[in-house]
């Protein structure tokens, strides 16, 4: 099931609480040993906290030391519309607290938060301007504040398509998903950076990445070397299947994408971010109509 953001009932929402990830720059409890990153991963297990019960809880971004975590989530909310919650925890095993809203949250959906590895810049999906799907992005001078004020990725919204699940790259440039004229309904597109300062370049597809099926939420890991995506493509076992494309280096094209046979099961796995060391990798799982959140780890 493809989450997309779509207008609804417009509730006010109440004040930000103001969230920041002064919770997490200090030292972890103790960061997990590397892995093997040849191995398989784990039966994903979820991700537990004081926020994550209400039964749509999806696309996490962790900051890098895993202690805070960004989500979309209606929490609750009887209008199902979704929004962007914040939350911190005290170690890597330990549950996160209550999830508070950030500041770009508006009257309308917004969702699919993903955060750049210095922690200043956000990249989130919003259906603000219309009922259709942009990009847009928020900056904070120091990871003590919050994100408030955002604007659109003018190169990267095609007007009226859904443009979806921003992901940051480490050299600048964006990936992200959308229903525009590509191979299949939904593809992966990439805008590479234009420069400091100067946005970013024409989208184009990622057609070694892409089926005639619905293919979205690239997941880069921090090397640039694998994508994790969800796809529908045929031979899957689920809705939505987690599968990996591997390159050599970052300037080469990926080879073909291969299911991650070990998190794939009859319901929908959809990856969003994968730790700085390539050994957790953080999904949602749909099951019927509810969402929620696992990490899958991998062996030593």
């Amino acid at each position: 099931m493809t989450i997309i953001a779509c207008g609804g009932g417009l509730p006010s929402l109440g004040a930000d609480a103001g969230p920041n990830d002064s919770a997490v720059d200090a030292p972890a409890d103790a960061s997990p040993k590397a892995c093997n990153p040849a191995s398989l991963f784990g039966t994903p297990t979820a991700v537990s906290g004081a926020s994550l019960g209400t039964g749509f809880e999806y696309a996490p971004t962790l900051t890098a030391d895993e202690l805070g975590m960004y989500w979309t989530s209606t929490n609750g909310d009887a209008s199902t519309q979704v929004h962007i919650f914040f939350g911190t925890r005290t170690s890597t095993t330990a549950p996160f607290g209550p999830g508070t809203l950030i500041g770009v949250n508006g009257a309308t959906n917004d969702s699919d938060p993903a955060l750049t590895a210095d922690g200043l810049t956000l990249y989130f999906q919003t259906d603000r301007d219309d009922s259709r799907g942009d990009v847009y992005v928020a900056q904070r001078t120091n990871k003590l504040s919050d994100f408030t004020n955002a604007s659109p990725v003018g190169a990267v919204n095609g007007g009226q398509t859904d443009d979806t699940q921003p992901a940051p790259d480490g050299d600048g440039s964006l990936w992200f998903a959308s229903d525009r004229l590509g191979t299949g309904t939904l593809d992966i597109f990439h805008a590479t950076s234009a420069g400091a300062d100067a946005g970013f370049s024409s989208p184009v597809e990622e057609t070694e990445l892409n089926s005639p099926a619905d293919d979205w939420s690239p997941t880069l890991s921090a090397d640039g070397l694998q994508m994790f995506f969800a796809s529908k493509r045929a031979g899957g076992v689920g809705n939505d299947d987690v599968y990996v494309a591997k390159r050599p280096s970052v300037g080469s094209g990926f080879g073909v994408p291969i299911p991650v046979s070990e998190l794939n099961t009859k319901d929908s796995e959809i990856p969003h971010w994968i730790s700085p060391d390539g050994c957790r990798l953080y999904l949602a799982r749909n099951t019927g109509t509810t969402y929620a959140i696992y990490v899958a780890a991998r062996g030593k």
